[in-house]
């Protein structure tokens, strides 16, 4: 019970987006502590390290991420699929470590990491030439 609260902890935590610090040091023992008690192929366990590689990411430390995004991915598909939405998060996740880091998909990740079949790509609308109101309700200057 109390390990399954700082895993919700520790996801919150990280939602906040200004933290990492803090999720870093509170991820790493909770980390090893659901490995430990848990197994390191429970769901708990892989979004623990799910969410400690983000914080990685978010600290600036994309080369720390990038593995354990990779790890927890491989785990995600063997022990959930391929399409559960936690492997999605994990897909994507380890996706926007890569550009973090400055670097792009390796050739062997393959179509299902660079856009997976059941994500529609959004086509961004152009509002070019339309006069659009600032929140105050008046037109721009």
């Amino acid at each position: 019970m109390l390990l399954g609260l700082r895993v919700w902890a520790l996801y919150h935590l990280n939602a906040l987006g200004d933290s990492a610090g803090q999720v870093i040091v509170a991820g790493e023992p909770l980390v090893a502590d659901s490995v430990r008690v848990l197994g390191a192929d429970h769901p708990d366990t892989l979004q623990s390290r799910n969410n400690l590689g983000e914080a990685y990411r978010v600290a600036g430390r994309a080369a720390e991420a990038i593995p354990l995004h990779q790890q927890t991915l491989a785990a995600f598909e063997r022990v959930l699929g391929p399409d559960h939405p936690g492997t999605l998060a994990s897909r994507n996740n380890l996706a926007v470590a890569y550009g973090a880091a400055g670097r792009s998909l390796p050739d062997r990740a393959g179509p299902r990491m660079r856009r997976h079949p059941a994500v529609p790509v959004r086509r961004r609308r152009s509002w070019s030439g339309r006069s659009r109101k600032n929140r105050s309700g008046s037109s721009p200057a």
